[in-house]
């Protein structure tokens, strides 16, 4: 098995992981909203992005800059500004930090009309990774204005714990995919040492990946959208798992080529399908001179040597880019017989000199 602790630590991993879905996948947001917000968007409907960091004044007058994870409208609706934080723990302190971001994003869009400011506060929301039955399903904010009105609202919270593999796939909450590690941390020690804890892990966490495959097959997912979910469960594992080997290689037995070969088997497919369109052609030329049957025939034959040498290539790449993998790891994990192994090594060093790390 390739050494699974290659990918370089973040101090902010989950952060980033968010972000990453919120910026590559924005789409995937959309069921979320609809889920939290009980709103009702088509996925057809575009996601647009806010300005993610903003300044506040301190006390001595410095500036001090901060970064929202996500700040977002979505379609024509500009009145509506959605605001999503990741937390890794229950914080009481974060309902005074989502405050003082709204504010900040609705002074930053409000309406001005001679002395009037209207402002509109976004609909805010907080993702716990973790949570227990005693965390709060909502914030909430109560304003005393000076005139003795109050205004209250509230901010939802979003409890991982909720939501299970199968409710997550139901209700296409893909963009939670990433965090459903967190679901079984707290059984990571029973799966460092109990062979049947570690067993059922598998077997439960097994489930992603044959969703997602489905996902695939039914088109409710695209190719990107399911390499960019299985390179994000890889970076929570790294992180959430950095001290649980067999946690690790648990998921990486499942997660780190399932997806990757699918998409590696459908490039080379289309691969080969072109170079056998181009080999036919090439054939038939020949074949004028040589009879069109032979021709066709050694057309097909080196269409598909010359696709599947330049797929092999690009897929041996793609394994050390992706998954961090070595040349020759990178050649076992394409499955190239030892006997070819020399050739290719040879192919993909005077292709891609500046890709290859040695061991």
């Amino acid at each position: 098995m390739p050494d699974i602790q290659t990918e370089t630590m973040s101090s902010t991993p989950y952060d980033d992981v968010f972000k990453t879905m919120c910026n590559d996948l924005s789409e995937l947001i959309i069921p979320l909203i609809n889920e939290v917000f009980g709103v009702h968007y088509g996925m057809n409907e575009v996601v647009y992005q806010g300005g993610n960091e903003h300044f506040f004044t301190r006390p001595d007058d410095s500036q001090e800059k901060r970064t929202v994870d996500a700040f977002f409208y979505i379609g024509d609706n500009r009145d509506k500004i959605y605001h999503l934080e990741c937390q890794c723990n229950p914080d009481n302190t974060m309902v005074v930090r989502i405050f003082e971001y709204d504010v900040k994003l609705a002074i930053e869009t409000a309406v001005i009309t001679g002395s009037k400011m209207q402002i509109r506060m976004p609909q805010s929301a907080v993702l716990y990774l973790r949570s227990n039955k005693n965390t709060p399903t909502k914030m909430e904010v109560e304003i005393l204005a000076p005139n003795g009105k109050t205004l209250s609202y509230e901010m939802p919270t979003i409890r991982m714990r909720d939501y299970d593999i199968d409710s997550i796939f139901e209700k296409k909450l893909y963009f939670l995919i990433p965090f459903v590690l967190f679901n079984f941390e707290h059984e990571f020690d029973k799966i460092e040492s109990n062979e049947e804890a570690r067993a059922r892990f598998v077997n439960d966490f097994r489930k992603v990946s044959d969703k997602l495959s489905q996902c695939l097959q039914d088109k409710k997912l695209t190719m990107y959208q399911a390499e960019t979910i299985l390179q994000m469960i890889r970076k929570v594992t790294m992180h959430l798992a950095q001290q649980k080997q067999s946690v690790k290689e648990g998921v990486y037995s499942i997660m780190g080529g399932h997806i990757l070969n699918y998409e590696a088997k459908e490039i080379l497919n289309q691969g080969i399908a072109q170079g056998i369109e181009q080999g036919i052609e090439q054939g038939i030329a020949q074949g004028i001179e040589q009879g069109i049957t032979q021709g066709i025939e050694q057309g097909i034959t080196q269409g598909e040597e010359i696709a599947t040498e330049r797929d092999i290539i690009e897929g041996i790449k793609r394994a050390i880019n992706k998954q961090r993998l070595s040349l020759a790891d990178a050649m076992d994990y394409m499955d190239i017989p030892v006997e070819q192994k020399g050739r290719y090594e040879k192919i993909f060093l005077e292709t891609y000199p500046e890709v290859y790390q040695a061991d």
